[in-house]
């Protein structure tokens, strides 16, 4: 099914993407800019993710600083046990946040947002996925290819 781009008054210009069946933007603010995706629901469309896309990119500074914490703490004893090598000294919660890089997010239809970034090579070029559910809880973080 055919979907129209659309403009948003808050988030701007989404393009959909037939191949991959999500709209697709950037959103540029005083930090910089970054990619998002939303996906559709079968019965409600895109606005169920529109609404968080809308709600989370507002307040993007506070949500990437709560994703970056989340990640030191899941993520930073995995660097320093397993991935430090033998003439890199371990890392220290600020290096680990102020290494990883916002690269883009991705707005689900159930609340759901996922938080991708360069790892600054923390992880030897992996990504670094931060999950954070409808209420605003992150409970998932990884370092997939």
């Amino acid at each position: 099914m055919k979907h129209p781009d659309l403009t948003d008054d808050v988030i701007g210009p989404l393009r959909y993407d037939e191949r991959l069946d999500w709209y697709g933007g950037e959103w540029r603010d005083e930090a910089g800019s970054v990619e998002f995706s939303l996906n559709l629901d079968d019965d409600e469309g895109v606005e169920p993710a529109l609404a968080r896309a809308r709600q989370v990119l507002k307040a993007l500074a506070g949500y990437t600083n709560g994703a970056k914490e989340y990640a030191v703490s899941r993520l930073l004893g995995l660097k320093n046990e397993s991935w430090v090598s033998e003439d890199e000294q371990c890392v220290t919660p600020d290096e680990f946040k102020g290494r990883m890089t916002l690269q883009s997010i991705v707005f689900e239809a159930d609340g759901e947002v996922t938080f991708y970034h360069h790892d600054g090579d923390l992880f030897g070029g992996h990504s670094i996925e931060i999950g954070m559910d409808g209420n605003d809880v992150f409970f998932h973080a990884d370092i997939p290819g």
